[in-house]
């Protein structure tokens, strides 16, 4: 896989690091027809209990160049690698590849866009786990709400999260699904899935999975028509 800008994309899309495997590389390659140039700036990477990311400047992370001046057709390298390696918990970073836009010579009050894109780096502890669980499910507002928490030391890449309901026939009476994200090690998001009313009151039973990169897991919960209702 790789990340495609108008005229630019980068392969491959994230860096796996660990004891072994102490740098990593990435591909810059410029498919335009004019010199591109960018500048890299290294990331501490977390999230909220809603699971939105956060980034903090850091000097954790060893990577080069910092400017990269691309001819068209042409393609850069870029590495990292960390100074400190992760023991008990995964470390993770982005490297954001950033655009520097070219003065327009014809006018200079024209607005340039800003593209990037924030390379994924994740340092693996010594012991990687990877574990997850669903809890704190509730209907409310004929929405099925619940907690999706990452109990590992590593992080989970959420491939899709789908609710199957059943009624009293255990008869199929729904399927919802949405994608999912990246949710970094000890950390939960919690998500929200449409359940209309007139369905939910024929349903009995409701079960919750999650396929992700490194595992699948699920939970099933019974249903009473007055939680429907809620």
């Amino acid at each position: 896989p790789s990340f495609a800008a108008a005229s630019w994309r980068v392969v491959p899309i994230r860096i796996d690091l660990d004891a072994r495997n102490k740098t990593g590389s990435v591909k810059v390659i410029n498919e335009g027809d004019t010199l591109l140039r960018f500048q890299l700036k290294a990331s501490r990477w977390s999230q909220d209990d809603t699971g939105a990311d956060f980034y903090e400047e850091t000097q954790d992370l060893v990577f080069f160049p910092r400017i990269l001046s691309i001819p068209p057709g042409e393609e850069r390298m870029v590495r990292a690698g960390y100074k400190i390696p992760a023991t008990d918990a995964e470390k993770t970073y982005r490297l954001f590849i950033e655009q520097i836009p070219e003065k327009s010579p014809t006018s200079a009050a024209q607005v340039s866009i800003l593209i990037r894109f924030g390379v994924p780096i994740f340092s693996a502890p010594l012991n990687p786990l990877a574990q997850g669980k669903i809890e704190d499910i509730k209907i409310e507002d004929n929405n099925l709400k619940f907690n999706l928490i990452n109990s590992g030391n590593t992080n989970l890449q959420i491939h899709s999260i789908a609710a199957k309901g059943f009624n009293a026939e255990e008869t199929e009476s729904f399927t919802e699904s949405i994608k999912g994200w990246y949710l970094l090690n000890r950390h939960n998001r919690r998500h929200s899935i449409p359940l209309p009313s007139n369905i939910c009151s024929q349903t009995r039973k409701i079960d919750i999975s999650v396929q992700a990169d490194k595992l699948d897991f699920h939970k099933v919960i019974e249903l009473t028509p007055e939680q429907c209702g809620q």
